[in-house]
C-alpha cells in the first residue's frame, strides 16, 4: 500500500508541474526572462559576451544555450520545458533526502517542497534559480550518502550558476557531517572531514580568483549589486515569508515556542535589542524595490509598510513569531544552525530584497526543521498549494509578479 502511495504521490506532482507548464509555456517573457533569454540566444549563436545587467556567472545561460543548439529552436516553450525539467530533478533530489534522514512525515515535506509558493511558481520561468537549487539538492543528497568528493564537486559546479553559492559549498558538507557524526568535533573528526571534502578547499580557491580577477562578486549591473555591504533587509522579509507561508505550522505552534522563550534567560532583553535593530537597520532603499508596486508583490508588500510607522510596527509582529519558532526549531533539531547560519551570510551582502533568493534556505530548513502534528502538516500543504496556485495565476493574468 505504501508503495502504491509513493506511485500515486509522485503521478499527481509530475502532473502538477506538466500543467504549470501547459499554463505557462507560451505566455509572455516577464521581467528578467528577457534579460536570461537574450544571453542564451547570444551563446547559442556563439559569441561568448556578457550581458551587462546579468549579475551572476553564465554557467546556466551556457548550458540552455546547448539545449537552443540541440533542438535548433530558442522558444519559450521549449526552454520553460527544461526548467521544469530541473523543477523535477529538484523535487526529486528533495525526496531522496528525505528518504536518506527518514522523517516521519516524509510524504508532507515533499508535497510542500513541491508546491512551496516562492519556488514552484520559478519552475515554468526562464531563471537560473531552479538549477542553482538543482545543483544545491543534488550536492546534499550526495553528501547525506556519504559521497562527499562527488557531491563537493556538484555544489563547486554550482557556483557557476550562482557565484555566491559558495557559501553552500561549504555549509552543505559541514551540514552533512555534523548530522553524521552527531556533532561530535574532534580532531579525528576534523581530519577526516578535510580527507573527504578536500575539494572545498579548490572551490574557495576558484571563487578567490574570480573575485580578483572580477573585482567583485556581482558581474553586470554592479551599481545595484556593490560588494561587501552587509545588509539586513532580506533577513527581515524572509522571516516575514517563513511566518506568512508556514502560518499553520507557526500557528499550531506559538503557544509553545512563547512558553520556551519565557523560560530562557535576557528574552526580553533579546526582544529589546532585536526590535531596535529592526526599526534602524529594516530599510528599503534599493532603487529596484520602489518601483512597479502594481507588478512586484515584495515591491508592494515593502512600500507599504515604509510609507507607514503603523504598519511597520505591524510586520515586526509575523518576523518574532517566525523567530520564536525557528529559535524553539533550533533547540528541538540543533542541526538547523548551520543552516540558519549560512542563510545570514547567503543574505546579508545581497542589498535587492528578493524571496528567491530563499529558495535554498527554505529547501534546507523543510528538510531539517521538527515534525509537527500530521493533521496540522496537512493543512500547511495545502495551505502551501494554495498560495502556489493564487501566484501562478496572478502572474498568468499580469496581475503580479513575485
Amino acid at each position: 500500500m505504501n508503495k502504491i502511495n509513493h506511485y500515486l504521490n509522485a503521478i499527481l506532482l509530475l502532473g502538477l508541474v506538466l500543467i504549470g507548464w501547459i499554463y505557462f509555456k507560451t505566455d509572455p517573457l516577464r521581467v528578467d526572462e528577457h534579460t536570461n533569454l537574450s544571453q542564451i540566444v547570444t551563446y547559442a549563436s556563439g559569441r561568448l559576451i556578457h550581458d551587462p545587467f546579468l549579475t551572476s556567472v553564465s554557467g546556466y545561460h551556457y548550458l540552455m544555450s546547448w539545449i537552443v543548439r540541440l533542438f535548433n529552436s530558442d522558444s519559450t516553450a521549449l526552454l520553460r520545458g527544461f526548467s521544469a525539467a530541473l523543477g523535477l530533478g529538484c523535487i526529486a533530489f528533495f525526496y531522496q533526502s528525505n528518504r536518506v534522514l527518514q522523517q516521519t512525515t516524509s510524504v508532507e515535506r515533499v508535497v510542500q517542497f513541491a508546491v512551496f509558493p516562492t519556488i514552484f511558481p520559478f519552475f515554468f520561468l526562464i531563471y537560473n534559480d531552479v538549477a542553482s537549487l538543482f545543483f544545491i539538492l543534488a550536492g546534499l543528497y550526495l553528501c547525506l550518502r556519504q559521497r562527499y568528493l562527488l557531491g563537493c564537486f556538484i555544489l563547486i559546479l554550482s557556483m557557476g550558476i550562482r557565484q555566491n553559492n559558495v557559501i553552500w559549498l561549504i555549509a552543505i558538507p559541514a551540514l552533512c557531517w555534523l548530522q553524521q557524526t552527531q556533532f561530535s568535533v574532534n580532531r579525528a573528526n576534523l581530519l577526516a572531514f578535510a580527507r573527504n571534502c578536500w575539494p572545498i578547499g579548490l572551490g574557495l580557491l576558484v571563487f578567490i580568483i574570480f573575485l580578483v580577477l572580477n573585482k567583485g562578486v556581482a558581474v553586470g549591473d554592479r551599481s545595484m549589486h556593490p560588494p561587501f555591504a552587509l545588509n539586513s533587509g532580506n533577513v527581515f522579509f524572509f522571516l516575514f515569508c517563513y511566518c506568512l507561508i508556514f502560518l499553520p505550522l507557526v500557528l499550531s505552534r506559538t503557544r509553545d515556542n512563547i512558553r520556551f522563550a519565557l523560560a530562557q534567560h535576557h528574552t526580553g532583553l533579546m526582544l529589546a535589542v532585536l526590535f531596535a535593530l529592526y526599526l534602524f537597520a529594516f530599510n528599503n532603499t534599493h532603487p529596484y524595490n520602489n518601483v512597479n508596486e502594481d507588478l512586484f508583490i515584495r515591491n508592494w508588500i515593502l512600500m507599504k509598510i515604509f510609507a507607514s510607522f503603523q504598519l511597520k510596527i505591524l510586520f515586526f509582529i509575523p518576523v518574532v513569531l517566525a523567530i520564536l519558532d525557528l529559535a524553539h526549531s533550533l533547540q528541538q533539531r540543533p542541526i538547523l544552525l548551520p543552516i540558519l547560519v549560512a542563510s545570514l551570510l547567503f543574505l546579508m551582502p545581497s542589498w535587492l530584497i528578493e524571496p528567491r533568493y530563499y529558495m535554498i534556505s527554505f529547501a534546507l530548513i523543510m528538510l531539517f526543521r521538527p515534525d509537527g502534528r500530521l493533521a496540522v502538516e496537512k493543512l500547511t500543504s495545502m495551505y502551501c498549494a494554495l498560495l502556489s496556485v493564487l501566484v501562478l495565476y496572478a502572474t498568468h493574468q499580469n496581475m503580479l509578479f513575485l
